[in-house]
């Protein structure tokens, strides 16, 4: 009875829902860095803003789908995440859930692409679409670990705990944060931190693929290398160093791929 209280406790207690704001706004800045002039001028009528405001609008607009989570509006939860399951002591593994963040970014698309939507609705997809983008590139949204422990998975690594970390209580909120890389604060920041990001990450060296290879590239690198990290551990200095370089390469691939969709869609 005691493990179940704890346990409830733990799932109502958890925080790291996505990559945390910083994360989402650098995805959205590198994708507006890289929008055609045409897209910016899509993504101003739909979200019916000035050319000249769509910037900073764009950027803020990356984290609405956690904003309204936070305020017990979750009829998108499932949107965030694609819970790939793997296990290593044989456990039977579940079905991946129809409705999930592979799911949104296709939706979304059919939606902005569609001449029959009315503008409200593109709006709405369109917010989807440059949170979600980003969310299926943080490896803890595409993966599950399930085990005899946890048989249903363990959400994502937020059931995966460890010792004390400033960046974390468990391995999905340590991602989340990418082990204290992504910590910008101000629009200025996050301008800085971008530009990094472009120039050691190219966006004309991207390979676009399709989102179910995205969530594929993200399960990969959480069942060989997130969760190589033992629970209970603390992360050491190499853990921490991979798990920085990983969230750059990540970040600047969700920016540079939400770029080119947006791009194709305005072409």
């Amino acid at each position: 009875m005691r493990r179940l209280v704890l346990l409830l406790l733990i799932v109502f207690s958890i925080t790291g829902y996505t990559w945390n704001g910083a994360g989402h706004k650098l995805v959205a800045q590198i994708a507006y860095d890289n929008l055609s002039p045409h897209a910016k001028k899509m993504c101003s009528q739909i979200f019916q803003v000035r050319e000249q405001d769509l910037e900073s609008y764009f950027v803020t607009i990356s984290t609405w789908l956690d904003d309204i989570r936070k305020k017990n509006l979750r009829q998108f939860n499932s949107l965030h995440y694609i819970d790939i399951p793997f296990t290593k002591d044989k456990s039977k593994l579940m079905r991946i859930k129809p409705r999930n963040a592979v799911w949104a970014i296709k939706q979304a698309i059919l939606v902005l692409n569609s001449a029959k939507t009315n503008n409200a609705t593109k709006a709405l997809y369109l917010k989807i679409l440059i949170h979600v983008v980003g969310d299926i590139h943080q490896p803890l949204h595409a993966s599950t670990k399930v085990s005899r422990r946890f048989p249903k998975g363990d959400l994502g690594g937020n059931l995966y705990l460890f010792s004390s970390s400033p960046y974390g209580k468990n391995l999905h909120q340590y991602w989340d944060n990418g082990a204290g890389f992504l910590n910008n604060k101000t629009p200025q920041e996050t301008r800085i931190k971008a530009h990094f990001l472009e120039k050691n990450y190219p966006c004309k060296l991207v390979q676009q693929q399709k989102p179910e290879q995205w969530a594929d590239r993200a399960h990969f690198i959480a069942a060989n290398q997130a969760y190589s990290l033992r629970t209970h551990k603390k992360p050491n200095k190499d853990y921490q160093y991979n798990t920085r370089q990983t969230t750059e390469q990540q970040i600047a691939l969700a920016g540079c791929r939400l770029a080119r969709v947006l791009n194709t869609l305005a072409s």
